[in-house]
């Protein structure tokens, strides 16, 4: 991966959740091998950027229990699926959602951006 994106990604803090991988390849990475709830409530006490999960629902689940999530960014495409793993499960349901933003793309994609109240 090249270009002003690469730069931008090799250049930020990663922190990677994972139960395997205690040695991570990517430039400014480290592994968090322990709770990530306590990993993220940590970072979120620290001063710095804001905190992404990407493609893990177990551990946006897990966050949104203990309410260490401040904003949710779904982004929609077109494509149907028979089955999957839900985003929210009946424990794991955010109390109140407001949509902040609407973001349509030339795909037919949508950004959904929600502020959990």
């Amino acid at each position: 991966m090249s270009g002003e994106l690469a730069d931008q990604m090799n250049g930020i803090r990663k922190d990677v959740i994972s139960t395997t991988a205690t040695e991570l390849a990517w430039h400014n990475s480290q592994a968090i091998t322990g709770d990530p709830v306590a990993a993220v409530s940590s970072l979120k006490n620290q001063h710095g950027t804001d905190i992404l999960v990407a493609g893990s629902a177990s551990v946006v689940q897990a966050l949104t229990q203990h309410r260490l999530v401040d904003e949710y960014r779904l982004l929609v495409c077109p494509l149907v699926l028979g089955s999957g793993q839900r985003l929210f499960t009946a424990a794991s349901v955010p109390a109140h959602l407001t949509l902040a933003e609407i973001k349509t793309f030339d795909t037919g994609a949508l950004l959904l951006r929600y502020e959990a109240a």
